[in-house]
């Protein structure tokens, strides 16, 4: 019963990440998350969540033709929460995007990958 719960609610939130980019989509937007994130292990899943909440905030406001007054939390503090999509790679090498302390960090490289780096090169 357990395991079942768990993948009901794990396909309801891979469901809701894809009607969100849908709903982006439709205004003529690139799609702003990573629905398969759902399926990570804590805490990258988290970010996923995190992000939907902000971006369908923003949808909404602009639908409701209402003047978008910033996220402070999502903005500033947890800039991964409102920037733009990104790879899990992309994440974990772009120290700019965790915290408001961390946003003047340089990106890291890895074996002379970095975040934007094509690794098949």
């Amino acid at each position: 019963v357990m395991e079942a719960g768990g993948a009901w609610i794990l396909a309801g939130q891979v469901n809701l990440y894809r009607r969100i980019n849908e709903l982006v989509r439709k205004e003529g937007k690139e799609p702003v998350l990573h629905s398969w994130w759902a399926a990570l292990p804590p805490p990258f899943d988290l970010i996923v969540g995190l992000r939907q909440v902000h971006f369908l905030a923003k949808y909404w406001a602009e639908r409701r033709g209402e003047e978008w007054e910033g996220d402070q939390v999502a903005e500033y503090y947890f800039p991964f929460i409102s920037s733009e999509r990104f790879t899990l790679r992309e994440f974990v090498l772009t120290p700019s995007l965790w915290f408001w302390f961390t946003k003047d960090m340089a990106d890291i490289e890895i074996g002379g990958y970095g975040p934007k780096s094509d690794p098949k090169k």
